[in-house]
């Protein structure tokens, strides 16, 4: 079984921004929203570009031909937003290009065009999303070299309802965006940067549309399983641990609330279900690859209380590349 060491865990590296680590940076813009599938997008719609060490005034916007200004908004967890100046008109040509960072530096073209389609404002129609969270508040891992440390780790469950091209969903932690845009990571795991958990977590669930509207949102204070022990896991986020307790009035159909060892006071910690091989231990040489960190310039989503882990992503949005 791959085990994910600290030593792998450099694999990380800072990006959006001083609270999160995710994949290794790639010059210029790596992917964006509309994607390469997306013919059409809101006449309205921001557009997201996600990309390490990019200059967006190195890149030439235009509307039917005319150029256009690319006005920054605020950023979300999938990457930096732009509006179109002037927006353009339904069924204008949109395009979006240029080598947007240093050649020398290796940087990949960027180039994105596609179709104004109608107005999206005010269009917003997602139901609620269900949405439940387990919490463990294991020993705190200190930072070592580009990984991230912390002390508590949830992973977040919600369903996945059935979204257009420019809707998506927007999960927060206690105030902070970890997941927007396209992004989903494996398990949803996130770690706190602090030593212990908050004395509240609270998680928060709704979907968003790539003109700003927000549908109804789930949330929840109350975790659906716990665990708190004093285990130093080697890796974050750690393996699911054995979880202690349960509020099933707070969990998901389907969830497990049967299998609940309470933690005795005078009892070693049990990492996981899985057993010692699952929790730990140096990986095989040929299962880790050394590599260094860089982190990302500041501007990003801002830092936070929390460590966003992206280890072993299931689906990044997905890269266009001239």
């Amino acid at each position: 079984m791959f085990r994910f060491t600290l030593r792998a865990a450099c694999l990380s590296v800072l990006a959006a921004g001083p609270a999160f680590a995710a994949a290794p940076p790639d010059f210029s813009v790596v992917s964006s929203l509309p994607g390469p599938d997306d013919t059409v997008w809101p006449a309205d719609g921001r557009i997201v570009l996600e990309g390490d060490l990019f200059d967006a005034a190195r890149l030439t916007a235009t509307v039917d031909g005319a150029p256009a200004r690319l006005v920054e908004g605020e950023p979300i967890a999938a990457g930096r937003t732009f509006r179109l100046d002037p927006a353009p008109a339904e069924g204008a040509a949109v395009r979006i290009a240029g080598t947007p960072c240093n050649p020398a530096d290796e940087c990949v073209p960027f180039d994105a065009a596609w179709t104004a389609g109608p107005p999206e404002t005010g269009g917003m129609v997602a139901a609620a999303p269900t949405l439940a969270f387990d919490l463990y508040d294991h020993g705190f891992v200190p930072e070592f070299a580009c990984a991230v440390g912390g002390g508590a780790t949830l992973w977040i469950r919600t369903d996945e309802p059935s979204l257009a091209a420019s809707e998506w969903m927007v999960i927060t932690v206690n105030g902070e965006r970890v997941r927007d845009g396209r992004v989903i990571l494996w398990e949803d795991a996130f770690t706190f940067k602090s030593e212990d958990a908050p004395s509240e977590v609270c998680v928060e669930a709704f979907v968003e549309n790539a003109a700003g509207d927000r549908g109804p949102a789930t949330r929840t204070c109350t975790p659906c399983r716990t665990r708190t022990d004093a285990w130093e896991p080697e890796f974050l986020p750690p393996p699911a641990p054995t979880w202690a307790a349960a509020s099933p009035s707070a969990c998901l159909p389907g969830d497990d609330v049967t299998t609940i060892v309470p933690v005795p006071e005078d009892a070693e910690p049990a990492p996981s279900e899985a057993g010692d091989d699952a929790a730990g231990g140096d990986a095989p040489d040929d299962q880790v690859e050394e590599s260094g960190c860089q982190a990302a310039p500041a501007g990003g989503t801002g830092a936070g209380a929390f460590a966003l882990l992206a280890l072993l992503a299931a689906r990044r949005p997905r890269s266009r590349r001239g």
